[in-house]
């Protein structure tokens, strides 16, 4: 998995002081905010993802302590064949209110916005160390933060690492189609052959097929993906000309894509073509 540039959205989170052999203190930590927001830690074990919550910001603060007590060392990537299982993730805000995240697999520490760092400190004691106010599990899902770093290998998108999508279906009367692509954005038409309203919103997602099977495309670890929510109306017998960015999801490797919007899909190529 190699180190993606990526357009940051929020300000640089991280310091670091070089020490001797390489090594640099670890302060990826030191603007952290457990005053003000909940520690989340996430596992991930090849078959389900658990989200543990932590409130107590006196807690939190011993967990962070613990984090930065361990220096790193940056690197330029992660061979593929070095990801492995468990990975953990690590989520909080920090003093201006935006996420500080990173993930962990195998002595390596991934931070949001693509920072890579040698990190020997071993993870799997955290849970049963620490206490937990809330806890959910996840089958048959990924659920982590810095999952699309994660899941970026050297060649394209390493299928392990991404949810398989659920399957999106034709609906009577109503068709999604493909017109354009320009500056990173698709152009869509959506139109509705019926009598009656169809009602949509303003949410889309993007799936990749590989070896036949279609997986969900993760948004950009340092991007705010979001959608208003709000309700529009398609009259019966008439169009609508959308557009979708694809911008939230990064640079995509090459292959086939879908975009995804209701019940409905468009399939199209990356690099595009008519």
């Amino acid at each position: 998995m190699k180190k993606h540039l990526l357009f940051l959205s929020v300000p640089i989170l991280t310091a670091l002081t070089v020490t001797a052999c390489g090594t640099e203190s670890n302060t990826l930590w030191e603007n952290a905010s457990p005053e003000t927001s909940a520690l989340t830690f996430y596992i991930y074990d090849g078959k389900s993802s658990r989200q543990l919550m932590m409130f107590d910001n006196t807690e939190s603060n011993k967990l962070l302590s613990e984090l930065s007590s361990e220096n790193v060392k940056s690197v330029e990537d992660i061979p593929d064949d070095e990801i492995t299982l468990p990975v953990y993730g690590i989520d909080i805000s920090d003093k201006n209110g935006c996420p500080l995240s990173a993930l962990w697999t195998n002595g390596y520490l991934i931070m949001q916005n693509g920072n890579i760092y040698k990190y020997d400190h071993d993870l799997s004691h955290i849970e049963d160390k620490y206490t937990w106010e809330s806890t959910n599990e996840y089958e048959n899902k990924i659920y982590l933060p810095c999952a699309d770093i994660l899941a970026r290998g050297d060649k394209g998108w390493l299928s392990d690492y991404l949810n398989r999508s659920e399957n999106t279906a034709a609906q009577d009367g109503l068709s999604y189609e493909i017109t354009g692509f320009e500056n990173n954005t698709l152009k869509t038409r959506l139109t509705n052959n019926n009598d009656t309203p169809f009602i949509y919103g303003e949410h889309y997602s993007l799936q990749v097929q590989l070896e036949g099977i279609w997986y969900d495309v993760p948004a950009r670890s340092d991007n705010n993906y979001c959608f208003i929510d709000i309700a529009y109306e398609l009259s019966g017998n008439s169009s609508a000309e959308l557009t979708h960015s694809l911008e939230p999801f990064g640079q995509l490797p090459h292959g086939r894509y879908r975009i995804c919007k209701e019940t409905l899909s468009a399939e199209f190529n990356v690099p595009y073509t008519e």
